[in-house]
C-alpha cells in the first residue's frame, strides 16, 4: 500500500482543487493520504472548517465519479477500490522558536483533531532541541533546502530512531525547484548516510498537480539519482508510512500494546 501523507491544503487553493489533489494521488496508485495543514508557531484552539471535509471518504469518492473523465481512468468509475483508501487529516506546525516547543506537550483540542501531528524545525537550533528532547508528534519533517548540519547531530539522529522517531523528506520543490535541487540531494545523501533509510518517509508535501508523482515515479527517482536499491526505498513510501499511522493511533488514545515472547533457545 503506497502512501502520501502530505497533500497540502494550500491557502491558495479551492475546495475542488484539494479534492482533485486528492483523487488524482488515489488514481496514481497510492492507497493512503493524508492532507496536510501546515500552521506557524503556536497554535491557539481554533477551527478548520474543512478537516473533517476532506478526510470523508464518501466526498472524495462522489467527487472522483462526478469527475472521473478528467482521471487516467476514463469513463471507469469503478476502477479504483475504495474499501481499501485511506483518507487522514494532518497538522504539521512548523516552529523556529524554543518556546513553542512547549505547546506540544500540552495538546489542546484543536491539534487532538488531527490524526497525524508533525513537527518542522526551521533552523538548525530547534531541529537539536527537538531530536534532545521528548517531542509529542508523530513526524519530523526534514527541510532539505537548507544545509543543516546532520553529522554534528549523527548520535541524535540515532537515538533518534531507537526511540522510533520517523523523519520525513518532501520531494515536492525538488520536483519544480531547479535552484534548490542540488542542496537537496547533497543534503538528502548526507542524511540517508546517518540513517540507512531507517524510519524515512518520503511524501510530496504537493500543493498542485506539479508539484506531485506517482509512487512508482518517486521510486525510480531515488534508485536511479540517489543510487538506493529497490528494498530501502520502498519502505520510504509504503511500511514507514503504515507505521506513522500506527504511531499517531497510540498517541492519541495513549494506548501501546507489547509483545511478550519467552526464549527457550538456552
Amino acid at each position: 500500500m503506497y502512501c502520501d501523507l502530505s497533500i497540502v491544503d494550500s491557502s491558495t487553493n479551492t475546495q475542488n482543487d484539494i479534492l482533485e489533489l486528492i483523487t488524482s494521488a488515489i488514481c496514481d496508485g497510492y492507497s493512503i493520504v493524508a492532507v496536510n495543514h501546515i500552521k506557524r508557531g503556536i497554535i491557539a484552539n481554533e477551527a478548520i472548517s474543512n478537516i473533517s471535509f476532506y478526510s470523508n471518504k464518501d466526498n472524495v469518492k462522489a467527487f472522483y465519479e462526478k469527475n472521473c473523465v478528467k482521471f487516467l481512468n476514463g469513463e471507469n468509475s469503478k476502477i479504483v477500490n475504495w474499501e481499501k483508501i485511506k483518507i487522514y487529516n494532518r497538522l504539521t506546525i512548523e516552529i523556529a522558536d524554543q518556546k513553542e516547543l512547549f505547546q506540544l506537550g500540552n495538546q489542546n483540542a484543536f491539534m487532538k483533531s488531527f490524526d497525524i501531528i508533525a513537527v518542522k524545525p526551521l533552523n538548525d537550533k530547534i531541529f537539536e532541541s527537538i531530536l534532545s528532547a521528548e517531542v509529542n508528534c508523530d513526524i519530523i519533517v526534514i527541510n532539505l533546502e537548507e544545509k543543516l548540519s546532520y553529522m554534528s547531530k549523527k548520535h541524535l539522529l540515532q537515538s533518534s530512531i531507537d526511540k522510533g522517531v520517523f523523519f520525513e523528506i518532501e520531494y515536492g520543490k525538488f520536483v519544480t525547484n531547479n535552484e534548490s535541487r542540488g542542496t537537496f540531494i547533497s543534503s538528502f545523501l548526507l542524511f540517508n548516510d546517518i540513517l540507512k533509510g531507517k524510519n524515512i518517509v518520503i511524501s510530496s508535501a504537493a500543493e498542485n498537480f506539479f508539484m506531485h508523482r506517482s509512487p512508482f515515479d518517486i521510486t525510480t527517482v531515488f534508485e536511479t539519482i540517489f543510487n538506493l536499491k529497490h528494498d530501502i526505498v520502498k519502505p520510504m513510501i509504503c511500511e514507514n508510512s503504515q507505521k506513522v499511522i500506527l504511531k499517531s493511533i497510540q498517541r492519541k488514545f495513549y494506548k501501546t500494546t507489547v509483545d511478550t515472547k519467552i526464549n527457550n533457545s538456552k
